[in-house]
């Protein structure tokens, strides 16, 4: 194509320096465009990067490896940013850190899903108060507006209710075959498990979810003391998008494509 431009520009007489010009204007269009085009085909990739900060706390070391969203996309970086330290800025987090050695000693983070429009991601944080633990975060937002997405979007009422009936028959066989499996978990720590599965609903269920390749993994969170957490069950539960389908919703965006 450069050469063509080439050889009707002599034809037409254009002075050399005119044709180098053009040349390089035409060399540089070309480039904004495959750069445009390699970024719209690949921007799903680009959302977000690894940002690692290594924070010191007398002989004591530990890492923050943080998501860190690109500028194109302000809202996803505002509302995730919120998410990130409890209300805390990050600037709170570190002098609260560089004070005891306390508070949030970790954080780590991985994306379970990702589309044009939806991004789930899993917030992990290691804590020190008066014992060390540790927690997660479950989040899903569309990636434009920095909104949560909510499950309500994708599943019907008799969906959300079905996957609530199943999730609680899940966790109730699981509690079971762990005192079996366990002589020393009390029939008081069974009473405990199963009523805090009994007292459900949908609303509370699907505060801990996330899209994943191949389904949807829900959770809830524990209830036990600390002494006790070895009694805790596996609480994550994952359903296919192919039995999913079934409770469908009209303008859902991720179901309709699995």
């Amino acid at each position: 194509m450069v050469r063509c431009i080439n050889k009707l520009l002599i034809l037409i007489r254009i002075p050399l320096l005119a044709i180098t010009l053009l040349k390089r204007a035409l060399l540089t269009l070309l480039l904004i465009v495959n750069v445009f085009c390699y970024a719209q085909t690949n921007s799903v990739k680009q959302i977000i990067t690894p940002k690692v900060v290594v924070i010191k706390y007398k002989g004591q070391s530990d890492t923050l490896r943080m998501p860190n969203v690109s500028f194109l996309y302000p809202q996803l970086k505002y509302a995730l940013e919120k998410q990130m330290f409890n209300g805390d800025t990050f600037d709170q987090t570190i002098k609260k850190y560089k004070r005891c050695g306390c508070g949030i000693t970790g954080c780590d983070y991985y994306i379970t899903f990702q589309n044009s429009n939806i991004i789930s991601i899993v917030l992990s944080f290691e804590t020190i108060g008066a014992y060390p633990d540790h927690c997660e975060k479950w989040l899903n937002f569309n990636i434009h507006t920095g909104n949560i997405y909510s499950l309500h979007n994708e599943i019907t009422s008799n969906g959300l209710n079905w996957a609530l009936d199943n999730y609680k028959i899940s966790m109730k066989k699981q509690i079971l075959q762990d005192k079996k499996d366990n002589t020393d978990e009390s029939d008081e720590d069974v009473f405990t498990l199963n009523k805090s599965i009994d007292e459900l609903t949908v609303e509370s269920f699907i505060q801990k979810y996330v899209f994943t390749v191949n389904g949807i993994k829900f959770s809830t969170e524990s209830v036990m003391p600390h002494a006790w957490k070895i009694f805790e069950p596996n609480r994550d539960w994952e359903v296919g998008y192919d039995v999913l389908k079934l409770f469908t919703q009209p303008n859902a965006i991720i179901l309709k494509k699995h």
